[in-house]
């Protein structure tokens, strides 16, 4: 089986930090992720704020000048994303609150309420607390499953 290939692709929600990298470089595990969710051999779920991180995280200087896209760029890869992916609505009473970083708690609510098979970082011990309710993998680690 190659990779990304089975029935039903798996639901995965992609930390920020995966984005950035998938951006930033074309040999690692994060932009092999990217290419699946293009060629939908991966489900990705989305929300707002979700989107709304992706969008303020990639445009900061520090990734710009590494991934060298321009504003047009960026929009057209965002919005190839959400026209690839399913956007959830999180719950506002179900707020979850992580203590390794706070900010990493919209990423792990897109993965709860969307139900997803994974969710996809290459920081595992920032969602420690929620590991019990989602499966958290590095994009190497998911490759791996995907490809046995």
């Amino acid at each position: 089986m190659q990779v990304g290939e089975r029935d039903a692709p798996y639901t995965v929600v992609l930390d920020t930090n995966v984005i950035v990298a998938g951006l930033r470089s074309r040999n690692g595990a994060s932009f092999l992720l990217l290419d699946l969710v293009e060629r939908r051999r991966l489900s990705l779920i989305l929300s707002a704020a979700l989107i709304a991180e992706y969008d303020d995280v990639v445009r900061r200087p520090e990734h710009r000048r590494v991934h060298a896209l321009s504003d047009a760029q960026i929009r057209r890869f965002l919005r190839g994303l959400m026209a690839r992916g399913r956007i959830v609505e999180t719950r506002p009473d179900r707020r979850i609150r992580l203590s390794r970083d706070p900010d990493d708690a919209i990423v792990a609510e897109a993965a709860i309420d969307g139900a997803a098979d994974y969710l996809v970082t290459h920081n595992i011990r920032d969602f420690s607390e929620v590991a019990e309710r989602i499966a958290v993998v590095t994009p190497a680690q998911l490759l791996r499953r995907l490809a046995s």
